[in-house]
């Protein structure tokens, strides 16, 4: 895929997942910027981009929104436009309703929403002076669509970000800049390794695959989001859960009786 040395901005590219979009998009012949606050990741992601295409480390904290502005500002004067963002950085937020804190609502909010909004804006400022616009892909959650307890500060987080992609998509159309989220699931990463077994069992359980889903599928989805393959795809919250929220639970441990019927019926 030829995008002519178009320019990608990842926030949160030091993470894990972030670090495979990085990967996968420097892949794809975009010179990439990683966005984040952990600047020792962050350069060695960086490098590894600049081996395959060019790849530079900006010092960026999502939990400070308001520097998203100087931020893309210093992509845009280091590499002269900005084509791509994607934004995933992001923050957990797990906690019991009756427990939630003011500071821990402003914290998963000012990086989960805040920090991608401002972002957004922040970059489309750029991409309007692109003869063919640009395209944002914001990472979601299936949990900004369902609920599965004690995750109140983080489903609302990404679901603002679901509704926030759409408006985007609206109101940067004029400027042939494209916006869509992409709503993940079970990705595994070492923060899903270090859950329990029996947590881990749960989830897969509520698939229809026998594994969890891998970071690099995350990234081949962001590829084709940015590629002109997905010309038509605009203002979409597309889902990569394995079917989670198709059944929610597989038929081996669902609600079937020993001769098949569903208890539902």
């Amino acid at each position: 895929m030829d995008h002519e040395r178009k320019v990608a901005v990842v926030t949160g590219g030091a993470g894990t997942i972030g670090k495979e979009i990085v990967l996968r998009l420097a892949s794809d012949g975009f010179a990439v910027c990683v966005l984040d606050a952990d600047e020792v990741r962050g350069r060695e992601t960086a490098d590894a981009a600049d081996a395959l295409t060019k790849g530079a480390y900006f010092g960026y904290d999502a939990v400070r929104w308001q520097d998203a502005a100087s931020a893309m500002d210093a992509v845009y004067r280091a590499f002269g436009r900005i084509d791509v963002l994607v934004n995933a950085a992001e923050v957990p937020g797990k906690c019991p309703a009756e427990e939630v804190t003011s500071e821990a609502f402003d914290r998963v909010m000012n990086v989960n929403v805040k920090g991608a909004l401002f972002a957004a804006v922040a970059a489309a400022s750029y991409m309007k002076r692109n003869e063919k616009g640009g395209c944002i892909v914001n990472i979601s959650s299936i949990q900004g669509r369902i609920a599965i307890g004690e995750q109140v500060l983080y489903s609302a987080s990404k679901a603002a970000v679901i509704a926030m992609t759409r408006e985007l998509a609206v109101d940067l159309s004029p400027y042939n800049i494209k916006c869509n989220s992409l709503a993940t699931w079970a990705v595994d990463t070492p923060e899903t390794a270090e859950e329990s077994g029996e947590m881990r069992d749960q989830v897969l359980s509520s698939m229809l695959l026998d594994r969890l889903i891998r970071p690099e599928e995350v990234s081949e989805l962001v590829s084709f989001l940015v590629s002109d393959d997905s010309y038509c795809i605009n203002g979409f919250d597309m889902p990569l859960d394995a079917g989670m929220t198709t059944f929610r639970i597989r038929p081996e441990h669902s609600y079937f009786d020993d001769e098949g019927k569903n208890y539902y019926n």
